[in-house]
């Protein structure tokens, strides 16, 4: 027993000189309990190095197994921060640009023959209020990251609150977009 002791510490230094940190309790059960049915199959005796040389193949692939799975999260998370920060940016050039557009045009209008001018306050005031939603929903994006960094539970909690606020205040965003939009609509059209 002691060679299997020896062989999963030797690993385990290897993983961490290698810079990982943390290896999935799952994956280390599976092994243990493969570890603990052959020693209970072959009883207490010291195993052959065939054996060893075998238990020792079988955890290389699982720790080449646990690398393939944290480069594949690692890549998923920067796919997604990547999706969000251009979520967050469309949301605050959308309502931006409106906002731009619209006082664009209230600026060039020469004459008081628009009766409506003094209306499209409103919609502006939504396309502004757009922009504060997507700025909020960045502040909040970044208040995730911070937490989810942690291990502490209660900050991963905390951390899906704030990932879950920022979804909730960009689409709030891309709302506030449609509205200034369709209010606009209805004023240039009376």
């Amino acid at each position: 027993m002691n060679q299997i002791i020896d062989t999963i510490y030797m690993v385990v230094e290897d993983l961490e000189r290698n810079g990982h940190s943390v290896i999935g309790t799952h994956e280390l059960k599976v092994y243990l309990s493969k570890l603990n049915a052959y020693e209970e199959k072959n009883g207490e005796n010291e195993l052959t190095s065939a054996d060893l040389e075998k238990y020792k193949a079988d955890l290389s692939k699982w720790v080449e197994d646990h690398k393939i799975h944290n480069q594949w999260d690692f890549e998923l998370f920067r796919a997604t921060l990547l999706t969000g920060q251009s979520a967050l940016k469309s949301a605050i050039l959308i309502n931006g640009g409106a906002s731009i557009a619209l006082l664009t045009f209230i600026g060039n209008v020469k004459d008081n023959s628009i009766t409506n001018v003094a209306q499209l306050a409103e919609p502006l005031e939504i396309f502004l209020l757009g922009v504060l939603l997507a700025a909020i929903a960045s502040g909040a994006t970044y208040l995730a990251q911070w937490f989810f960094a942690s291990r502490i539970p209660w900050q991963r909690i905390v951390g899906n609150v704030s990932n879950v606020t920022a979804i909730l205040f960009v689409l709030g965003s891309y709302g506030s977009f449609l509205c200034g939009v369709l209010q606009a609509t209805h004023i240039f059209g009376t």
